[in-house]
C-alpha cells in the first residue's frame, strides 16, 4: 500500500494498477485489518483511475446527424434520456446507460437553434429560423406554430417550470412569452432586448425571465407581466447564461475569456473569472452548485470546483476546424459532463476529479475483475 501511494504522485495509472493488485492480494484474507486495507485499496484505486483518466471522454456520440445546438435531459416515466438538438433539423434521444440512439424527429428543416422539452415531458419546443414549433413527442405532430416577425430568426427557447408558458428570443432582439396549454397558446407578452438576443431562461420559480445578447447585454423581466427588471451593459456580446441551483447567481459568458457573475435579483456585479480564450459560448452549473463549466470557441472546456477550495481545470475536448463548443450539460449527480460540439459530436466526460477527497468514482466490473476494470478505464 505504501509503495502504491508513492507511485500515485508520479504515475497515477500505475498507482491504480498497484492498488488493484493490493485489493486482489487482500481479498482472500478475512481479518479486520485485511478488510480495512481492502477498503482503502479499493478507494485509492478508484481515485487513481479518476486522476489518470482526467480529460478523457468516457464515450463519444457521433456527429453524423449534424451540428449540435442544444442538450437537455428528457425525464420520461420510465427513464431519463439525453435529448440532442441539431442545426440540420433533427432532435435525437439517447439512452444514458448505453448512449445508443433510441428515437428521432427529423425533417424539421435546416436552421434549428434549440430544442427544449416541456416540464410534463409531452412536448418539444423547437426554435427554427422563422418560427417556433411545439411538437408532440409521441405523435410527432406539430401542434401549433408560433409565428415571428418577417425575416427574424429565433435564437433560443425555454420553458417555465411553474406554469404552461415558454419564452423565445430572436436575432432582432425580440423577447416573448407564449402559452402552450391546450386552452391558451397565445402571446402573453413581448419586449425588446436592445440588440440581438442569444439566449433566455426562467428562474426556478418562474417569476423572472433573463435574456443575454449583444448591445443590450444582460437583462431581466417580470416573467408574468413583462415588466422590465434590471439590466447591465457588459460591453461585449454575451452568448450564454446559466443560473446557479440556489437561484442567487446568474453566470454569463461571451466574447473574451471571462465568466461574469451577477446577483440574480438585483443585477449587482458579483465578480468574474478569466481564461485564455477568444470567446466562451456555453456555460453550465452542476445541480449541486459545486462545479461550473464553460466551453470555448476553440473547443476547450474549463471547469471550476466551487467548493471550499476552489480549483480550475481545463482540457481540449474537440479539435479541428469546427471545434467550437455550443452547449454543456451536467448530470443530476454531478458526475458526468456532456459537451455538444459544432463538429456534431457529443463528448461525455467524468467529473470524478471534483471530489477526489470524497467518494471515489464507480468503476464497472471492479469487484469481479479489479485489474481488468482498471485497464479498461485507463484505455478508453
Amino acid at each position: 500500500m505504501a509503495q502504491a501511494r508513492g507511485e500515485l504522485e508520479a504515475a497515477p495509472g500505475e498507482a491504480a494498477r498497484a492498488f488493484a493488485r493490493a485489493w486482489v492480494t487482500l481479498a482472500g484474507a478475512d481479518t479486520r485489518e485485511s478488510r480495512e486495507l481492502r477498503v482503502a485499496a479499493d478507494l485509492e484505486a478508484r481515485r487513481a483511475v479518476a486522476r489518470a483518466t482526467f480529460g478523457r471522454p468516457l464515450h463519444t456520440i457521433g456527429g453524423e446527424g449534424g451540428r449540435v445546438r442544444s442538450l437537455c435531459f428528457d425525464e420520461g416515466e420510465e427513464q431519463v434520456r439525453l435529448m440532442v438538438g441539431r442545426y440540420e433539423g433533427r432532435v435525437q434521444w439517447f439512452d444514458l446507460e448505453t448512449y445508443q440512439q433510441r428515437d428521432e424527429i427529423s425533417g424539421l428543416g435546416a436552421g434549428l437553434r434549440c430544442a427544449q422539452r416541456s416540464p410534463d415531458a409531452r412536448f418539444v419546443a423547437v426554435a427554427l429560423r422563422e418560427d417556433v414549433r411545439l411538437l408532440n413527442i409521441d405523435t410527432r405532430r406539430s401542434l401549433h406554430p408560433y409565428p415571428t416577425p418577417s425575416r427574424d430568426v429565433i435564437r433560443w427557447c425555454a420553458f417555465s417550470r411553474d406554469r404552461p408558458v415558454f419564452a423565445t428570443c430572436s436575432e432582432r432582439g425580440s423577447v416573448s412569452v407564449w402559452g402552450w396549454s391546450l386552452a391558451d397558446r397565445s402571446l402573453v407578452w413581448s419586449a425588446t432586448h436592445g440588440g440581438k438576443a442569444n439566449m433566455c431562461l426562467f428562474s426556478a420559480d418562474g417569476a423572472t425571465l433573463y435574456a443575454v445578447g449583444s448591445q443590450g447585454g444582460t437583462r431581466s423581466w417580470n416573467a408574468r407581466i413583462g415588466q422590465p427588471g434590471w439590466s447591465v451593459e457588459e460591453g461585449r456580446e454575451v452568448h450564454a447564461c446559466a443560473l446557479s441551483p440556489d437561484g442567487k447567481t446568474l453566470a454569463t459568458v461571451g466574447a473574451g475569456g471571462t465568466v461574469r457573475f451577477w446577483q440574480a435579483k438585483s443585477g449587482d456585479d458579483r465578480g468574474s473569472v478569466g481564461v485564455a480564450a477568444k470567446a466562451l459560448e456555453a456555460v453550465a452549473y452542476s445541480p449541486d452548485g459545486k462545479t461550473l463549466a464553460a466551453g470555448s470557441s476553440q473547443g476547450i472546456v474549463y471547469l471550476w470546483s466551487l467548493g471550499e477550495r476552489p480549483s480550475k481545470w481545463a482540457w481540449d475536448v474537440d479539435t479541428g476546424t469546427q471545434g467550437s463548443i455550443k452547449c454543456l450539460l451536467i448530470s443530476e449527480d454531478g458526475r458526468t459532463l456532456f459537451v455538444g460540439c459544432e463538429s456534431g459530436v457529443v463528448r461525455i466526460h467524468g467529473l470524478w476529479h471534483t471530489d477526489w477527497e470524497g467518494d471515489a468514482p464507480e468503476i464497472p466490473g471492479f469487484d469481479a475483475d479489479p485489474l481488468g476494470a482498471v485497464e479498461r478505464a485507463l484505455n478508453r
